[in-house]
């Protein structure tokens, strides 16, 4: 059962974009429903064209009132695909990147090199942040 927070249940709403802005320089914003610190985000409107920005558990916790679900399950199947390439892109030795791809290479747990790229745009789009 949803326990109702600050969003009210009975209200419908659509994801508009899922981000990652970071916490970093102070720069951090907290859910309009629980009132956390949140790190990875969804903006959504209601049915009444109010906006707001929450948490990514506070989404499921909307789920059901999420008009938008098809999309929204797209936005999170390549976000928590950005989200695991962004880990092994912070521990690989080298990172490359051009207008298109972005290249990591890393060893994996067995010590070999491996080598894997995966399309910039979502990383961008995301707010992902790619190193130099």
């Amino acid at each position: 059962m949803a326990i109702q927070r600050n969003l009210p249940l009975t209200d419908k709403y659509q994801v508009l974009h899922i981000s990652r802005p970071g916490i970093e320089g102070g720069t951090g914003c907290s859910c309009a429903n629980c009132g956390k610190t949140i790190v990875n985000s969804a903006a959504i409107v209601n049915q009444k064209g109010e906006q707001f920005r929450v948490g990514l558990d506070c989404v499921k916790t909307l789920t059901k009132q999420v008009v938008n679900c098809s999309e929204y399950d797209d936005m999170m199947y390549s976000f928590n695909a950005c989200l695991r390439f962004a880990t092994l892109m912070n521990k690989a030795d080298k990172v490359e990147q051009d207008e298109v791809f972005v290249t990591i290479y890393y060893k994996n747990a067995k010590g070999e090199a491996v080598v894997k790229n995966e399309f910039k745009k979502p990383f961008v789009n995301f707010g992902f942040k790619i190193p130099e």
